[in-house]
């Protein structure tokens, strides 16, 4: 890869570099890697879920992300920190 980049910035500047980054996030957004896709929470986007950039501190997490295809939605019970609540 890194010689591919060196020959299109070589041929067409900052444009060819450009353009071949481009085709590379192309390329690693359509891998998948055990059936999840290899940039899960970034790239295909397939429902607002709380995971990615701004993530929820981890007792609060009940439900699992969209990405993973899961049978069961939810990871923890309803109030995950029922000691905090008492």
């Amino acid at each position: 890869m890194r010689f591919i980049f060196i020959f299109l910035a070589y041929i067409a500047g900052f444009f060819g570099l450009g353009l071949g980054m481009f085709i590379y996030l192309c390329i690693l957004t359509s891998l998948k890697s055990f059936g999840v896709p290899y940039m899960a929470p970034y790239a295909p986007v397939t429902k607002i879920n709380s995971s990615g950039y701004f993530l929820k501190p981890i007792w609060e997490r009940e439900k699992r992300a969209d990405y993973l295809n899961t049978k069961k939605q939810n990871a923890q019970e309803h109030i995950s920190m029922k000691w905090k609540y008492k």
